[in-house]
């Protein structure tokens, strides 16, 4: 499991003053790169093997939308592999450890030249 610990931006607020939605997203998805960068298997390698990870699908439960300036941990864990799909999951929680929203998702292994699924290796 990986972990990151941040606070809520000014900038990823909506209108009413809570987290927006594509902010909420947009953290899940900056925890997964942050868990790969760690373990030597971010971007870069990813572009140097001419391969990428495509979200394909996830179901995501909004418990609430905090406000600025909220401690927030984000959490990520791969689950399951098999062929060409990934199967990840994620939880956001307040610096209390109440959960403020969690997901699970499932993504798609590609090759960027042929633009096609590829197995995921070992």
């Amino acid at each position: 499991m990986y972990c990151f610990d941040s606070v809520v931006r000014y900038s990823e607020l909506d209108a009413d003053g809570q987290m927006s939605l594509p902010s909420l997203l947009n953290r899940m998805q900056d925890c997964c790169t942050f868990h790969s960068e760690e373990i030597g298997i971010g971007v870069r390698f990813l572009q140097q093997e001419h391969r990428a990870w495509v979200l394909s699908f996830w179901q995501v439960v909004v418990v609430r939308r905090p406000k600025m300036g909220e401690r927030l941990l984000t959490y990520t864990w791969p689950y399951a592999f098999k062929g060409f799909l990934g199967n990840r999951n994620f939880k956001i929680e307040d610096g209390a450890g109440g959960v403020v929203a969690y997901a699970n998702s499932i993504w798609t292994f590609l090759n960027t030249e042929t633009k096609m699924p590829v197995r995921i290796p070992e």
